[in-house]
């Protein structure tokens, strides 16, 4: 197949684009060239802020097989995407977020692909939850352009927290360190559901819809990639044996000396430093 990769410069990108090349498809990678990439001559690149009229130009008259789109962030992301490549590829595949949930207003957690539809937020729930939410709506906006674009057969696949080798966000050793270092644990609602997923496997499953010759549904959300369910608590309490002494996790909001291991509500579990 001939692929087009929009982004694939970092973390899954990255994955995405070996596993294409092992299975001798032909990959053009489009990005602004801000980082560079392993992949030598073995692919294609066309560097391009795809926010201006050169992305416009520089696919002016190709066609692709398949497109994956790891860079969308907005509506107008999606829209000038759809309209440059509008009959001109056969299945293409936008990287979303769970995200786009958590921003709805009074959305059942944990949520499933019928809950997408309803209001949204007018406005992040708190300053510290201002960039998810900035993130989420923007996701939906985009995902909301590609679901009317004429011409251009799309799946979108809405991901849970995705963890793995080459993360830049380096949110796994964040947590390893907090588990390391034998402090205790702030598990703030410590009841809420937290999906979380391996990067690998969302390869898998971004390379498997991707080779379906027409989209799989509006959105898959992996599932295909194996997204545990469980809450905060309960990955706590998996934590090694091997640990110093002290209280094992403390729930709620209440710091007591430690160190919060996830966030709730509209915003994304993560873990902030490392030590």
């Amino acid at each position: 197949m001939n692929v087009l990769v929009i982004g694939g410069n970092r973390f899954m990108g990255l994955g995405l684009v070996w596993r294409m090349l092992c299975g001798s498809h032909r990959v053009t990678l489009l990005n602004r060239g801000n980082l560079p990439d392993p992949f030598g001559d073995r692919v294609e690149r066309i560097r391009v802020d795809r926010s201006t009229d050169a992305f416009d130009h520089a696919l002016a008259g190709r066609t692709f097989d398949r497109a994956i789109d790891f860079a969308g962030f907005s509506a107008d992301d999606a829209s000038r995407t759809a309209r440059v490549l509008a009959g001109r590829v056969g299945h293409f595949v936008f990287i979303s977020t769970g995200q786009v949930y958590l921003v709805r207003e009074g959305c059942p957690l944990p949520a499933r692909e019928d809950d997408y539809d309803g209001p949204t937020m007018t406005q992040a729930p708190s300053p510290a939850d201002h960039e998810d939410w900035v993130y989420g709506i923007g996701k939906r906006g985009a995902e909301d352009v590609l679901a009317t674009a004429a011409g251009l057969p799309t799946t979108r696949l809405r991901l849970p927290m995705v963890n793995g080798e080459l993360d830049h966000k380096r949110r796994i050793e964040a947590y390893v360190w907090r588990i390391l270092d034998g402090g205790p644990l702030v598990v703030p609602r410590a009841g809420a559901i937290a999906r979380h997923v391996y990067s690998g496997a969302v390869i898998r499953a971004i390379r498997a819809a991707a080779r379906c010759a027409a989209p799989r549904g509006a959105g898959v959300q992996p599932g295909a990639g194996r997204a545990a369910d469980g809450t905060h608590a309960d990955r706590a309490d998996r934590r090694p044996a091997r640990r110093a002494p002290g209280p094992r996790r403390a729930a709620g909001g209440d710091a007591r000396g430690g160190r919060p291991v996830g966030a709730c509500g509209v915003r994304r579990s993560r873990a902030r430093g490392c030590r």
